[in-house]
């Protein structure tokens, strides 16, 4: 998947699942909420002890030791799972990113390519000490 097809299921999923409405985007500050609220989440994540790169599974109405690491990628013989962990929130705030660049009709992957080719010609650390 590249980055327009992601901008595209992002705020189709959005659309159908009452997130966005058409023709009536989110305000700019909603947006940054929801952005900050997803690092707040992945926050949340290293808060409880998960390494940054782990991903757990929750059951439904489970908590505590009831989480559980699907190591073998094997499908669970019940209700599929809710995955949590940094890597995730990681997902959830570039989904939030790629629907409010489709709500807001922006070229993510053309801004993208732009700015990393800025960044290139920054100095390194952006001219500060280390």
């Amino acid at each position: 998947m590249d980055i327009d097809d992601l901008v595209v299921i992002a705020y189709k999923a959005a659309l159908e699942k009452g997130f966005t409405q058409l023709g009536k985007p989110r305000t700019l500050e909603e947006h940054v909420a929801l952005l900050v609220t997803e690092l707040g989440e992945m926050f949340e994540c290293q808060r409880d002890g998960m390494l940054p790169y782990e991903v757990k599974y929750l059951h439904k109405g489970r908590t505590g030791p009831d989480r559980i690491t699907r190591t073998d990628g094997h499908e669970l013989d019940e209700e599929e799972p809710e995955p949590i962990g940094v890597p995730v929130e990681l997902a959830d705030l570039v989904i939030r990113a790629a629907n409010m660049a489709g709500e807001y009709g922006i070229n993510l992957s053309d801004v993208i390519a732009m700015k990393l080719r800025y960044n290139q010609r920054r100095p390194h650390l952006h001219g500060r000490q280390a």
